[in-house]
């Protein structure tokens, strides 16, 4: 990647792979953004399935800056393409967990929020080198995931061409 990847550019790009509205097993999501992730957004707990439908592009990104970059401290990894990685990751499998994966291959404490200690334990191990090892801690993520669930299994190609997308 040349010059700075900017966050709204990574969220642009995660709307983009997520799509419009759907309404599958996991419930109602728009923008990649569910039902119980809107309703904690906006503090309301009555918003139903046509609220989500109805959720403009602008509110799911200020939901994915708040939530899946400031909040877990991801705007602060330097490299562009293992900031981006993680935020998709944490976009798809929640920011705590893409968080407690990138501190568990890094040598990190896992608190799921990137500080100076996993900072520093990424610098330590290497932007490349920690992104790969994420991306592995992340294919065997969505196997466990789909080992747990086989109706998750017509996903699995998707899911793991996504992830596939950040190798270096």
């Amino acid at each position: 990647m040349t010059g700075r990847l900017t966050d709204t550019q990574i969220v642009e790009d995660i709307i983009n792979r997520e799509g419009g509205y759907v309404d599958h097993r996991g419930g109602p999501a728009n923008f990649g953004i569910t039902l119980a992730r809107l309703r904690d957004w906006r503090g309301v707990q009555s918003l139903t399935a046509n609220d989500v439908r109805m959720m403009r592009r602008g509110e799911a990104a200020l939901i994915y800056d708040h939530d899946y970059i400031r909040r877990p401290g991801f705007h602060l990894i330097a490299d562009d393409r293992l900031r981006h990685h993680v935020i998709d990751f944490g976009a798809h499998s929640g920011p705590a967990t893409a968080a407690r994966k990138l501190q568990q291959v890094v040598g990190a404490d896992q608190d799921g929020v990137i500080g100076p200690q996993t900072l520093n334990a990424i610098r330590r191990t290497g932007a490349a080198n920690a992104n790969n090892l994420l991306m592995a801690e992340r294919i065997k993520l969505l196997g466990r995931l789909v080992s747990g669930d086989h109706s998750q299994a017509a996903f699995i190609s998707e899911w793991l061409n996504r992830a596939l997308e950040f190798m270096v």
